[in-house]
């Protein structure tokens, strides 16, 4: 015979409290008119309030992502029933103003009749992990910087010196009827083809020759074309109304999406054309890649490939938005967009 959890737990709400209270997550509810009617007492240590000072000052003032921004129309989703459950990350503000980072997963709360009453989210505390990332890949731009500085002040010099030298031989053996004269030529032209090697590795470690403006410069070379190009035409547009103010970091992982959005478009859009637009504005940077393709496929919404997890991941990382969808005609739109 089955039996219902009421009759197991006949007092289901002081179950569930008990159990919130022992559990290292955040754990919110909300009534039907999105107003807070509980939380937890791990919430309550996190933002430094009381729930009694969350109900009158209004909770948003502490947690805003879900009322803030495009967040909020997803969040709206589950009380008009358009979406059954939500999940996504914010920032989470204590009372002294520090800064917590939280994933967060919300469902819609149904009675037995089907009516929606209000609204459950439970959050995981991630901030030392995304802390932790932060430092990584501080730790690693920091790297590629000397290693991109060891290649071209150390190798590039060493090696162009090697290069005058063959060529001068070379030269001498010519005048002198030696037979090395051949052998030291085709030298020197293995060192210059050696030099541009380490150059090509040394932009690739960082692309942005100038971080508070290379990378407008950087972007135009993305779309620079081979001789005897078959591919589809490629178009750089700047819109800039506005200081360029973000971090060198920012701007690193704003150059790679690019990099990466422009990779995909061209392996997969089959496309005539792809357009990537900066935006530059008092408030925001913003990045736009559109193509005339194919579309995005179906499967792509649910099945995240390696290159697109890692935008996301930078996207995370700089606390930015990243869209991908259908063009406003036709085709594939990535738009990533960051605060400064």
């Amino acid at each position: 015979m089955d039996t219902s959890f009421h009759d197991t737990f006949p007092d289901g709400r002081a179950c569930f409290k008990e159990l919130m209270s022992h559990v290292n997550l955040v754990a919110i509810m909300f009534d039907a008119n999105a107003q807070l009617s509980y939380c937890n007492d791990y919430f309550l240590r996190l933002t430094e309030w009381s729930f009694e000072e969350l109900v009158e000052r209004g909770w948003q003032e502490v947690a805003v992502a879900p009322w803030v921004g495009e967040s909020r129309a997803p969040f709206s989703a589950l009380f008009k029933g358009q979406s059954d459950a939500l999940h996504y990350e914010s920032d989470l503000t204590s009372r002294l103003g520090k800064r917590y980072w939280v994933r967060w997963n919300a469902i819609a709360l149904r009675d037995t009749s089907g009516e929606i009453v209000g609204a459950g989210c439970l959050g995981e505390d991630i901030t030392e992990r995304r802390q932790l990332e932060q430092a990584v890949i501080e730790s690693s731009t920091r790297e590629r910087r000397n290693l991109e500085s060891e290649l071209h002040d150390g190798l590039g010099q060493e090696l162009f010196g090697s290069a005058l030298l063959a060529r001068g031989l070379a030269a001498d053996a010519k005048r002198q009827n030696i037979d090395l004269a051949e052998d030291l030529e085709r030298l020197s032209n293995s060192l210059e083809h050696a030099i541009d090697t380490s150059r090509r590795i040394s932009r690739g470690l960082s692309p942005l020759s100038d971080l508070q403006g290379g990378i407008i410069e950087a972007l135009q070379n993305l779309v620079i074309t081979p001789n005897g190009w078959s591919g589809p035409s490629l178009a750089f547009s700047l819109v800039q109304a506005a200081p360029l103010k973000l971090s060198a970091d920012a701007l690193v992982h704003l150059y790679r999406i690019a990099q990466e959005g422009l990779a995909n478009a061209l392996r997969h859009a089959v496309a005539s054309a792809i357009e990537i637009t900066l935006n530059i504005d008092r408030t925001h940077v913003s990045l736009e890649i559109l193509d005339d393709g194919i579309g995005l496929p179906a499967y792509a919404k649910t099945s995240l490939g390696m290159g697109l997890k890692l935008m996301r991941y930078r996207a995370n990382l700089l606390r930015a938005n990243l869209k991908i969808g259908s063009g406003p005609a036709r085709g594939t739109q990535l738009v990533f967009m960051i605060d400064q």
